[in-house]
């Protein structure tokens, strides 16, 4: 069989002076396969299939486009590439090097799945559980509009959101280490826990209504951190009561603590520094920090997530500036 081949320098890829000649492509088995012992194929192409159980192995290089690949058990080797092609991973090994690219999904229920994980040009990673992402600075990645879905499950020490890019956090553990979201990227956390270091950069956006983070919160100069809950004190004074439902307010004083509990039920407390040292938050004066009252009877995540899109993403309708 003819694998396919794809070329990205997003992994790395350099290409001088190619030529592509077409040719006609060989006609292909479209009967599932299970490959439960031994190696597998090397490469699926539309339409074609493969189950990977205990005991089974897919080689290094493995290239999938319109295709479905099922891991549930066994071993993948390094460098998977997908377009176009759904993965389903519930149990077994995946190594470092998985890329995923135009309209790709990753469903990660178990299982584990190495270091530079890449998700882009509309793909998805949804993590339910299992291991995704390892110990190193490679880590997981989303850029150029791909979104990333974590309920459960643990994402390794580094966490990357970059332009166009998702990512949803309702659950699970998330970079033990270090999340980035950098310009362009929004994340909404409405559960889970994240780890020690969290940056937002210019031009991001970061929606917080519950979960658990880390004492290292970083919001530099141009971000934009909305926090969603049922009881905000800033400075030692509860601010609760000047609120009005559903109307996000902004807070520019720094230098001072703000504390309360999100709308999970989660209490926060978020040291507004303008200076520090590591594992010291720093929220820059020039950050956009806005807190927003939910209703009494506390909806659904979702709902959570359509006040942040109606009344802090994009429209600017604060209750006020409070500067105390």
């Amino acid at each position: 069989m003819a694998p396919p081949f794809v070329f990205s320098q997003d992994v790395g890829d350099r290409l001088r002076k190619v030529t592509l000649i077409e040719q006609p492509l060989p006609t292909i088995d479209l009967t599932p396969v299970t490959v439960s012992s031994g190696i597998g194929p090397s490469g699926l192409r539309q339409g074609q299939r493969v189950k990977v159980e205990s005991g089974g192995v897919l080689p290094n290089n493995f290239t999938a486009a319109g295709a479905h690949v099922n891991i549930a058990g066994g071993a993948a080797g390094r460098t998977m590439e997908l377009v176009e092609t759904k993965l389903d991973i519930s149990a077994g090994t995946i190594g470092d090097g998985l890329a995923a690219f135009l309209g790709s999904e990753v469903n990660v229920a178990g299982g584990t799945v190495g270091t530079a994980v890449l998700v882009a040009f509309g793909s998805r990673l949804n993590i339910t559980g299992g291991s995704v992402g390892g110990t190193d600075d490679s880590g997981v990645r989303a850029f150029d509009d791909g979104e990333i879905n974590i309920s459960g499950g643990t994402v390794g020490q580094y966490f990357y959101v970059g332009s166009g890019s998702r990512a949803s956090i309702s659950g699970g553990s998330v970079a033990g280490r270090l999340f980035i979201v950098d310009a362009g990227g929004v994340v909404d956390i409405s559960g889970g826990t994240i780890g020690r270091s969290f940056d937002a950069l210019s031009g991001s956006t970061v929606n917080i209504s519950g979960g658990t983070l880390g004492a290292d919160f970083d919001a530099f100069t141009g971000s934009e951190v909305n926090l969603l809950g049922m009881q905000f004190i800033l400075d030692g004074i509860d601010i609760t009561g000047t609120l009005s439902a559903g109307v996000p307010l902004a807070i520019t004083k720094r230098d001072v603590t703000l504390s309360g509990i999100l709308g999970d039920g989660s209490p926060f407390s978020f040291n507004l520094n303008t200076s520090g040292t590591e594992f010291t938050s720093i929220f820059s004066p020039n950050a956009v920090l806005t807190v927003t009252l939910l209703p009494v009877a506390v909806p659904e995540p979702s709902t959570w997530l359509l006040f942040v899109l109606s009344s802090c993403g994009g429209v600017r309708r604060f209750h006020g500036i409070l500067r105390m």
